[in-house]
């Protein structure tokens, strides 16, 4: 399992690193910068991106659990005076309180929850930094690779590799605009239905 993790983690850095390689040459080629202030501003923008993402999300969930938070009590207090009225309150009650045993007993595996999350964030920062190292310099490890194939397989590995870069570049580009082309489709149909979390 924890091989398994790895080689996952491994191939997470390579497929960001692709990422981070693909959006430095295009920098680099529009504006003439060189490569490491390419990089950089390559990093700076993902960054702004995924934290961006994270603060806008984790706002309009912050505001739903609000309302949630000020709606349930007064929800329960309704139904246990309309089942009280029924006769029905007592027994109503003791299932309550079965499931509020199961509730704490949720709330008692929160830390474990929370070592799960820090084990999230390290595997986050860990996958960053080899991206990060990776698109920095991609011809050391390309090269690196290419030594650990035999003299006479070593130009098919290299066309191997030089195919497998483009076709992911192509892979990571359409994935990119058919993302842009759902999130804006969808915010156009949220907004016309009059959700309010569209706007």
């Amino acid at each position: 399992v924890e091989l398994n993790r790895f080689f996952l983690l491994v191939f997470a850095a390579i497929v960001l690193g692709a990422v981070f390689d693909a959006i430095t040459d295009r920098i680099c080629r529009w504006t003439g910068i060189a490569r490491s202030y390419g990089l950089s501003l390559a990093i700076i923008a993902f960054l702004a991106v995924f934290v961006g993402a994270f603060a806008l999300f984790g706002a309009q969930l912050a505001g739903e659990f609000d309302t949630i938070n000020q709606t349930i009590p007064a929800a329960i207090e309704g139904l246990q005076g309309f089942l009280d009225r029924y006769g029905i309150g007592s027994s109503v009650s003791e299932y309550a309180q079965l499931g509020s045993d199961d509730l704490s007993r949720l709330f008692t595996q929160a830390g474990g929850f929370a070592l799960a999350a820090g084990n999230g964030i390290a595997d986050f920062v860990l996958v960053l930094v080899g991206a990060i190292f990776m698109a920095a310099n991609p011809g050391v490890y390309r090269r690196g690779f290419l030594l650990l194939i035999p003299g006479r397989a070593e130009a098919v590995a290299a066309q191997a590799l030089d195919d497998t870069g483009a076709g992911l570049r192509g892979w990571m580009m359409g994935q990119a605009i058919s993302s842009l082309l759902v999130a804006a489709l969808t915010w156009i149909g949220l907004w016309l239905l009059g959700v309010p979390a569209a706007r």
